[in-house]
């Protein structure tokens, strides 16, 4: 399985998508589509969240489009037993970010999908993403510490596990809120369907899952 990732300079959206590598074409629901791009990309994290997301389905082999470290490549292996096939980097020649990392990670991200505007805003040393649907919400509203963000989520969870998918775009935003750990919603399920391994994957990019 192939992993994309793109971004629209145009409309400011962005896409983590998966392909067959024996047929070259996209896969069913098998795309993350988001009304925003984060402001940071870090091209590990981005393989995380690819990994995250499709790795039921991936055939125990991924692919990337960009190079990943070695350090990621072997957290994939071991703690979801997939092999990358190619688009690795030793860690000396490791990618450069599109953009600096934070220099400073202190807050928790919450990943949520209600659709609520409302309520408090996040506590201290607290963060959070809300991705409600694209069917009837566009684009991005943005806070001090916090983004709403209209996407397919509520779709592709239809098909994929929805504590993955969540956790999948809170892995790709986590630079932009500056966090440490990560956490989502209690009533995606994520005690029962968070998939084995996403807590070292998520640590062998910085993130703490709780």
């Amino acid at each position: 399985m192939h992993i994309d990732f793109q971004t629209d300079d145009g409309t400011g959206r962005c896409s983590l998508a998966a392909r067959s590598e024996a047929t070259d074409r996209a896969l069913p629901a098998a795309a993350l589509l988001l009304d925003a791009a984060p402001l940071t990309t870090d091209p590990d994290r981005v393989a995380v969240a690819g990994a995250i997301l499709f790795a039921d389905h991936s055939g125990g082999e991924l692919a990337f489009s960009w190079p990943i470290t070695e350090a990621v490549a072997d957290a994939v292996y071991t703690a979801m037993g997939l092999r990358i096939t190619h688009a690795v980097a030793s860690a000396a020649q490791g990618p450069e970010p599109t953009s600096p990392a934070p220099p400073t990670q202190a807050t928790t991200l919450s990943v949520d999908a209600s659709t609520s505007l409302g309520g408090p805003t996040p506590g201290i040393d607290r963060t959070r993403l809300r991705l409600v649907p694209g069917e009837r919400f566009q684009g991005a509203l943005y806070g001090v510490k916090e983004a709403v963000i209209a996407s397919n989520a509520w779709l592709l969870a239809t098909y994929l596990d929805p504590a993955r998918v969540h956790l999948a775009a809170g892995v790709l935003f986590a630079h932009d809120f500056l966090a440490q750990g990560i956490e989502i919603d209690g009533a995606l399920g994520v005690s029962a369907t968070m998939p084995a391994g996403a807590q070292q994957l998520c640590a062998a990019v910085g993130l703490d899952l709780r």
